[in-house]
């Protein structure tokens, strides 16, 4: 396997030049600043479909020749998105503003790459961090925690759902998302949450009436349900629950993927339907999601919904099944309204924690001594 050198003001157009001249099988094998700009040495295997996964980036920074991802190592497709972050402009400086990469830079960034997190929104997170640190880090533990404490500054939590005022009527909580993620559990412990515990008249309505689980618990904490075989019959059941004199509507929506286009367009007008009179408020639409899903769906799902539904906010589920939480970092740039763990009758539904969310996606507690912990399993009482 031969090897050839590309180089260009930026790294990325080093990339571009390499692509070019050896396709998209085009494998690099090492990047490097040569003044004035960068250069890159790729190689072609025959036989690829596509860039590989293995690959070495060496960046000269501060004095330091610093190895980033090497081929031992997960780190994510090596892909246009995740080396723009390494690309430098004739001022020296990278993409997101920084003059110099701290060695711990580069051990957070690959971590968190290794831990599923997308390259770039791994990249643009870790070089806030130190675009905005009061010096170069003492350790990696102090590297880590301002990490942290960026990352929990990024999260952003929407209000509660609350009734509408006196006159107007009832608010509409949609909750929609893929087969899987915890939608219908979702809707019910939402329901009886503001039922119970915030003393709201809510209502709860489905598409259908197989839920055996949803029409127990409806039953078990007096929740008035109203069922509708389709989406042409949703309006009409909605309306039946507000002439019980309901404030608060919670409607558990048919499962709808990112891909599924008709299904999202029969869902938008069925929606608008349920508002009724050309209303343009009164409506509040949250996608579920499971946080094991690849960072790739969760992006989709959410951009999806939000572009063609208008959600708002993001309920993220399975918050304790995730085995690589960095995935999470995909969708952190939208509100979050709610996080769920455990099936019926284990875990709960409960509000998002900044500081606790933080420490799941990034696997460790804070201040910890010990590198780069696992991450646990999170209880409903820390979220």
């Amino acid at each position: 396997m031969g090897s050839r050198t590309f180089r260009g003001e930026t790294l990325q157009d080093a990339l571009d030049r390499a692509r070019a001249a050896l396709g998209e099988g085009a494998v690099v094998l090492e990047a490097r600043q040569s003044p004035p700009g960068m250069e890159v040495e790729s190689s072609w295997v025959a036989g690829s479909s596509g860039p590989r996964t293995w690959f070495e980036v060496r960046v000269d920074a501060g004095g330091v020749h610093t190895p980033i991802p090497s081929a031992q190592e997960r780190v994510g497709d090596v892909s246009k998105d995740g080396r723009r972050g390494f690309a430098r402009d004739e001022g020296g400086k990278d993409s997101n503003g920084l003059e110099s990469i701290p060695p711990q830079a580069l051990t957070l960034w690959k971590r968190l790459v290794a831990d599923d997190a997308p390259p770039e929104r791994a990249w643009e997170l870790v070089a806030a961090t130190f675009r905005t640190a009061p010096g170069p880090p003492e350790s990696l533990e102090q590297a880590r925690n301002w990490l942290w404490e960026e990352l929990t500054r990024r999260i952003v939590v929407a209000p509660q759902p609350d009734a509408p005022p006196e006159g107007e009527p009832a608010r509409l909580v949609a909750l929609t998302g893929p087969s899987g993620g915890g939608k219908t559990t979702a809707a019910i412990r939402l329901a009886t949450e503001l039922a119970l515990r915030r003393g709201r008249q809510v209502g709860l309505a489905a598409i259908d009436d197989s839920d055996r689980a949803r029409r127990g618990l409806a039953d078990l904490f007096d929740l008035p349900l109203a069922r509708a075989r389709d989406l042409d019959e949703l309006a009409a059941a909605v309306e039946r629950l507000r002439l019980l004199g309901l404030r608060v509507i919670v409607l558990d929506l048919p499962p709808t993927g990112p891909a599924d286009e008709e299904d999202l367009s029969r869902l938008s007008r069925a929606l608008r339907q349920c508002l009724g009179d050309g209303a343009s408020s009164g409506l509040e639409t949250h996608v579920v999601v499971s946080a094991s899903s690849s960072p790739s769906f969760l992006a989709d799902t959410v951009r999806a919904h939000r572009e063609r539904l208008g959600a708002s906010r993001v309920i993220l589920g399975k918050l304790d099944e995730p085995t690589r939480p960095a995935n999470l970092l995909a969708i952190l740039d939208q509100p979050l309204g709610f996080v769920q763990t455990g099936p019926p009758g284990k875990g709960g539904l409960g509000r998002p924690s900044p500081r606790a969310l933080a420490r799941l996606i990034l696997g460790w507690p804070p201040g910890s001594q010990s590198d780069w912990e696992p991450s646990q399993a999170i209880r409903p009482d820390d979220l």
